[in-house]
């Protein structure tokens, strides 16, 4: 479920609650704005994600790769059982190759799986991530659902990016 700042004033609040703006205003150094907001939901037997870098989505809004960061917030605990997050640092600085005919994924042979990281959280834990560090999930084999919501912020510099991104996001509401 995506723009969720639309839907929801609670969500709108969360998105501009000073806990999660100030450690954003750190890492970019400067202010900054919403880019786009969403709620994963994961119930148990759905299927995970497969390897990318967000930025492939994002590159149309004009913003460039390290001006945009996403916060991971838990709702649940995000487990490996339930398809935590695994994230793949060091291949922050390009853009991978993609696949074929796989437009939005990063290709697999491109990165080392050794060193990936699993991101297990508590709800209300969070977790940062620069928009192309590669990453992806398994499936959620628990017996409960994994829901987190994902707040990606753009730097100030580039102004209020959000309607703009969903402007031309048409397709998700197709």
């Amino acid at each position: 479920m995506e723009a969720l700042s639309d839907l929801s004033p609670v969500f709108h609040e969360l998105a501009c609650d000073e806990r999660l703006m100030a450690p954003v205003r750190q890492l970019f150094r400067a202010g900054a704005c919403l880019f786009k907001d969403k709620v994963h939901f994961r119930p148990p037997g759905t299927t995970g994600f497969r390897l990318h870098q967000d930025h492939t989505a994002y590159a149309f809004a004009g913003v460039p790769p390290a001006d945009i960061i996403t916060i991971m917030i838990a709702i649940d605990p995000v487990t490996k059982a339930s398809g935590a997050l695994e994230v793949f640092p060091g291949y922050h600085h390009e853009l991978l190759p993609e696949p074929a005919n796989d437009p939005r994924a990063a290709d697999p042979d491109s990165v080392d799986f050794s060193v990936g990281e699993l991101v297990e959280l508590e709800p209300c834990d969070i977790c940062a991530f620069h928009s192309l560090t590669p990453h992806q999930s398994s499936p959620n084999i628990s017996d409960r659902s994994r829901r987190a919501a994902f707040l990606t912020y753009n730097h100030a510099r580039h102004g209020d990016c959000y309607r703009s991104y969903y402007a031309g996001r048409e397709d998700l509401y197709k």
